[in-house]
């Protein structure tokens, strides 16, 4: 497509983004498939890949990824091609707000993660993979001076025994949830 692209430099971006689309096909174990097929046969593995993540049926994320998938003729960065001006700050703004997903950590420990229909309170998907991502952090990019503390220490109600000295040995806490889910919990840690 790069090639194709270099060869037809009087193309616009968006031309050559739907002959990829329309024309082009990808193979799935051998089998010629369209492009918008593909793409939402790896939308809905990587749904199913964060689901199996998480153990958690997936809500906001699951509405932001349906909203890019290319059989519903969406492609929002595509989109911002078509306007022959120079990007604005508004059509950032806008994928921002049609892409992001809105989670606030505040330095009191108070968080805010996307509300949905079904998720009046915050959404459990979102807030499993901030903690995931917390937890990843805190054991692959220790912090010098903070190796042991919890990494969930500031966004946790009370303190525990184990908060400051081995987190992966706390219990009734969201650590304790996490440690579970990636097969820790309870096991010796050495931190270099």
């Amino acid at each position: 497509m790069m090639r194709y692209a270099e060869c037809r430099s009087e193309k616009s971006a968006v031309e050559i983004f739907d002959y990829f689309v329309v024309e082009r096909k990808a193979f799935v174990h051998g089998r010629p498939v369209d492009i918008s097929s593909f793409f939402d046969f790896m939308i809905d593995g990587y749904i199913k890949s964060i689901e199996g993540l998480i153990s958690i049926k997936t809500d906001y994320l699951k509405n932001i990824l349906n909203g890019v998938r290319l059989s519903n003729k969406m492609a929002p960065l595509i989109s911002i091609l078509e306007d022959s001006g120079p990007i604005r700050l508004e059509q950032v703004q806008q994928l921002v707000d049609y892409l992001a997903i809105p989670f606030i950590y505040a330095k009191d420990g108070s968080t805010s993660f996307p509300t949905t229909e079904n998720s009046p309170q915050g959404s459990s998907d979102v807030a499993f993979l901030v903690s995931f991502y917390k937890m990843f952090e805190f054991l692959m990019k220790p912090r010098y001076g903070f190796e042991n503390i919890c990494p969930f220490v500031s966004m946790c109600p009370g303190n525990r025994d184990h908060c400051y000295y081995d987190p992966w040995n706390e219990v009734g806490c969201f650590a304790e949830i996490i440690m579970k889910k990636i097969g820790l919990f309870g096991k010796q840690v050495i931190i270099n």
